[in-house]
């Protein structure tokens, strides 16, 4: 799920493949309609970690935060990596929640037991960003 909030109150969401980046602006096709959103009016833009909010219970958690600042900070950076996350939330993401919504508990154990290590690992590279910063 994505969220854009542009400078005259207009709010988009949606799903992230209803966003498609145009360099200077954000096609966002809804119900038929393609709507620009030009990037220099946009002042909050926020895609949601819907299945690591899932597993770890809140948008607070710290396990959360650490994949979506590894997201933002290295993945974001690069070509490759934003492909990745078109990916992700384009398919992936639905295939997880849609482990989570058919399984419950079990299917939550088991993308606990993927993220996880994960997120150790993350939390590694973050940490040594930090440590080379200083």
């Amino acid at each position: 799920m994505r969220r854009i909030r542009t400078r005259d109150g207009c709010v988009y969401e949606g799903s992230s493949s209803q966003f498609i980046d145009r360099g200077d602006h954000i096609a966002f096709r809804d119900w038929g309609t393609t709507h620009r959103i030009y990037k220099v009016n946009i002042v909050y833009d926020q895609e949601d970690c819907f299945i690591a909010t899932g597993v770890y219970g809140s948008t607070d958690a710290p396990e959360v935060q650490a994949l979506r600042c590894f997201r933002d900070s290295c993945l974001m950076s690069s070509r490759p990596g934003r492909a990745f996350v078109r990916a992700y939330y384009g398919w992936l993401s639905d295939a997880g929640l849609r482990c989570m919504r058919a399984s419950g508990r079990p299917g939550r154990a088991i993308l606990k037991a993927v993220l996880d290590p994960l997120v150790r690992l993350i939390g590694r590279h973050l940490s040594r960003q930090d440590d080379s910063r200083s």
